[in-house]
């Protein structure tokens, strides 16, 4: 295999897996409410005036930097006159599927790579520069780096896994957290195999794994991996340049808790306060101590025991990967109130590890019979075979979380949107809607209540097709005009 095979088997994947998160971005719904409500409707009832302003928003268990991202983003688009709620839902939805592509793929491919050279035991020759954070994946000579196996089978796995694509159109606060995460214990890796790296780069590396922390502060213990790892390496000098770095973003945070919320880190105060020290996230549900293993488990019955085997198959080498796996599904295991989405940083940790070992066991085989197309040919086979049924497993049912919101929701607030009629919309159930986002009038939107079909300001309503809310509506002289799934848009006649 030549570099500029690998570069062309890595820009394939990366094109795949851009077809897989279109694929997600137009038929996955909305994982849970709190996409929205957490993170899009405080920048919409900013920039609008109107909205729901969620109880997270009145006990400032959260910071405004994500929605102050977003909101960034809807005023560059009002700027320009584009106000429509459907293409700004649609474009912060694609966004996020475009980031998740160009941030993890790259990332498993390191990684994986990295993983398989250890086990291989070859130097990183030209896999790792001493000055960059990101480095071209393959060389520029003929040969590829060592353990490009490692790193196809991982960027493959992540590009195209069913569990991982679904998360990759959410706006949840989960994935720029685990793009931090991940991307920075894979720098982390290329930074244990130089031979001198910088200074430089281990203060960029920990400003990278605390913004991680910082956007979800119940990942923080994932941070200390990296400085285990180079302390294990006895690089004194880089764990040190490591921890200056991870004091930036707390500082930049909590500076913009001081503006907003009055307090320096009074979000990342306070949510410490809720969750952890009063367990009060318990209110909003309960789950048995062995809820995550279940659940994954029953997300990819095949492809978690087969990858669980081969990541601690090559645990020598992929130990960092495995310990932020399973640490954070046991860390997050210890709560009361357990969601699958806390827990989506886990897939990319455990295929990295998992990817790069089966890579070295296929470079093993083909140095054990160098000689031997037709061996070499049963082994990739194979191999192609095994990740084919793991990238197949729960295909019908990609779609995770506990709480989803269905798409015809999201569609039938854009139709609302764009009839220029529309003076007021009541809504089945707001909880279970994209918030103001999709609907982007300066128009209310309304809890769907009995007494307000007679309110001459309702000209709309969005129900259940079949549901005692339709039944109403359609007796208060509504009438259909747009079906959106099981969803079903009326107007007053």
């Amino acid at each position: 295999m030549t570099a500029a095979r690998v570069r062309l088997a890595l820009g394939l994947i990366l094109l795949a897996g851009a077809l897989a998160r279109l694929w997600a971005w137009r038929v996955v719904p909305a994982i849970h409410p709190d996409e929205f409500f957490q993170i899009t409707e405080p920048a919409v009832w900013h920039l609008n005036g109107i909205g729901l302003a969620a109880w997270e928003w009145t006990a400032g268990v959260r910071s405004w930097i994500l929605p102050s991202y977003h909101g960034a983003w809807f005023a560059l688009f009002h700027a320009f006159g584009v106000r429509a709620g459907g293409m700004l839902g649609a474009f912060v939805q694609l966004h996020w599927a475009l980031l998740h592509l160009a941030v993890l793929v790259p990332c498993a491919y390191l990684g994986g790579s990295h993983v398989a050279r250890r086990l291989q035991r070859t130097p990183a020759t030209d896999a790792v520069t001493t000055d960059a954070v990101t480095t071209d994946p393959v060389t520029t000579d003929e040969a590829p780096v060592d353990g490009w196996q490692g790193g196809l089978i991982a960027a493959a796995l992540t590009a195209l896994l069913p569990i991982v694509v679904s998360y990759a159109p959410q706006s949840l606060s989960e994935l720029p957290s685990m793009f931090c995460l991940v991307g920075g214990l894979v720098a982390t890796a290329r930074l244990a195999e130089a031979p001198h790296p910088s200074r430089k780069r281990a203060f960029l590396i920990g400003v990278l794994l605390s913004v991680g922390a910082c956007l979800r502060v119940a990942n923080g213990p994932l941070v200390l991996v990296a400085p285990l790892w180079l302390l294990l390496q006895r690089r004194w000098t880089h764990v040190i340049w490591l921890a200056l770095g991870g004091l930036v973003p707390p500082i930049f945070f909590g500076l913009v808790d001081w503006i907003t919320w009055g307090r320096f880190l009074h979000s990342a105060l306070a949510y410490i306060q809720f969750n952890f020290v009063e367990g009060r996230a318990a209110d909003f549900g309960v789950a048995p101590p062995g809820f995550y293993v279940e659940r994954l488990l029953g997300r990819a019955p095949f492809a978690l025991p087969l990858l669980a085997v081969a990541a601690l198959a090559g645990l020598r080498a992929s130990w960092p990967f495995v310990v932020s796996a399973a640490g954070l599904v046991a860390m997050l295991s210890t709560q009361a109130h357990k969601e699958e989405r806390f827990v989506v940083a886990f897939w990319p940790f455990l295929i990295i590890a998992a990817g790069g070992t089966l890579g070295a066991w296929v470079a093993a085989w083909a140095r054990a019979r160098p000689r031997s197309p037709r061996a070499r040919g049963i082994a990739t086979s194979l191999v192609v075979v095994v990740i084919a049924a793991m990238l197949g497993d729960n295909l019908r049912r990609p779609v995770s979380g506990d709480l989803s919101i269905m798409r015809g929701w999201l569609d039938g607030q854009a139709a609302a949107d764009r009839d220029p009629t529309v003076s007021g919309l009541l809504i089945e159930s707001i909880f279970f809607s994209g918030g103001s986002l999709f609907f982007g009038r300066r128009v209310l939107q309304i809890q769907f209540l009995d007494g307000l079909l007679k309110n001459p300001m309702v000209s709309h309503a969005l129900v259940s097709r079949g549901s005692p809310e339709e039944s109403k509506a359609l007796g208060a002289g509504f009438v259909p005009i747009s079906q959106h799934d099981h969803v079903v848009l009326l107007r007053r006649r």
